[in-house]
């Protein structure tokens, strides 16, 4: 195809769909492209199925281990600093966000202890 001087034509990257980490039982079972939408998927809604979620042993274990970490900080870390991590809890997020807070937090704090490190 010609193409006006200047101006130019990128490709189009296709886009791609959200992967869902597991389909619900029901999707599961009839091999259709779940959402993950909670508490009911939007083909489970759409059936008028029941829409339940099991949990693999190896998500559970992860969650665990993240869980354990989290004690683990709130432990070690002043009281102030464990308050606040016990109100993003409160607040319902996600414990991948609240321990990638707490670690950019330490992170920030080891920057500032550092001689020489002039970094604005």
């Amino acid at each position: 195809l010609p193409t006006v001087a200047g101006s130019r034509r990128t490709p189009k990257r296709p886009i791609k769909r959200t992967r869902v980490s597991s389909a619900c039982n029901s999707c599961r079972a009839r091999k259709t492209k779940c959402n993950n939408e909670q508490p009911q998927c939007s083909e489970c809604v759409k059936r008028d199925t029941t829409c339940t979620y099991t949990e693999s042993e190896a998500c559970v274990a992860n969650f665990e281990r993240q869980l354990e970490k989290v004690f683990e900080l709130m432990r070690s870390m002043p009281e102030q600093d464990a308050l606040e991590v016990f109100r993003r809890v409160r607040m319902n997020d996600k414990i991948e966000d609240i321990l990638a807070h707490v670690k950019e937090g330490d992170l920030l704090v080891q920057l500032s202890l550092v001689p020489g490190s002039n970094r604005r």
